[in-house]
């Protein structure tokens, strides 16, 4: 009787240990990134501003939303860089030119370098209405 309680002890400690090591397996095989939502005003009435969702891939991240210009006439620019820890990797620019009501303007599209290894692990967005008048550099990280 205790050969047998001992064997069914030993098989139910080694489907313990197999069940274990699998899900550990599984689970460092997937990367997943928590995705970030960002709002930036070039200033204070957030007459221009930029906001959307970044959802980060292993090597790039989708960069998905709206650029908001309420101020008829006026340009709106966001300058888009992606980095690797303190290297540039990839940029891009958003705008909406000089429009006669306000306007929101879609944007959707990746940023990073699909072949570097580690890819990219931080976005830096920044919206400005002229070279001299910008909102303060917005850093995402992906954690």
């Amino acid at each position: 009787m205790q050969s047998v309680v001992r064997r069914a002890l030993a098989t139910a400690a080694a489907a313990a240990v197999v069940a274990v090591a699998g899900g550990q397996s599984s689970a460092s095989a997937s990367t997943e990134f928590a995705p970030d939502y960002f709002r930036i005003c070039v200033d204070q009435a957030c007459t221009m501003s930029v906001s959307g969702d970044i959802t980060w891939g292993n090597r790039t991240a989708r960069v998905a939303g709206d650029v908001v210009n309420k101020v008829p006439g006026a340009i709106t620019m966001v300058h888009w860089d992606a980095f690797a820890g303190s290297t540039k990797v990839d940029s891009a620019t958003s705008y909406v030119p000089y429009p006669n009501q306000a306007v929101v303007a879609p944007y959707d599209f990746n940023l990073g370098d699909p072949l570097l290894p580690g890819g990219i692990d931080r976005i830096r967005i920044q919206i400005c209405s002229s070279p001299t008048r910008c909102s303060v550099q917005w850093n995402e990280i992906r954690d």
